[in-house]
């Protein structure tokens, strides 16, 4: 069985293949993907990316690493999002 966010449908178009977004097809809508989930890479529309803003680390050594003041920015999936961002538990 495929992920429910691995592949989006494409399209034929006169100057070329397009990419339509992931989540709107699973809706039976059609709405061309403006990029890709960072995470899944499925095909997401502006309705249905989300921007996060996640820091950008450095090291050299093992066990030591440091956060760059600049954020990189990168765009999700409803359903990355919410894998990512889900409680973790510690182990005991």
């Amino acid at each position: 069985m495929m992920s429910q966010c691995v592949i989006a449908t494409q399209t034929k178009r006169a100057r070329g293949t397009q990419m339509n977004c992931y989540e709107c097809s699973q809706e039976k809508n059609d709405r061309v993907a403006i990029g890709l989930c960072h995470h899944c890479s499925a095909g997401i529309c502006a309705k249905h990316a989300i921007e996060v803003s996640r820091n950008v680390t450095a090291g050299q050594i093992i066990n030591f690493t440091w956060t760059l003041p600049v954020k990189a920015r990168q765009m999700l999936c409803n359903v990355c999002k919410a894998a990512l961002e889900q409680p973790r538990k510690r182990a005991a």
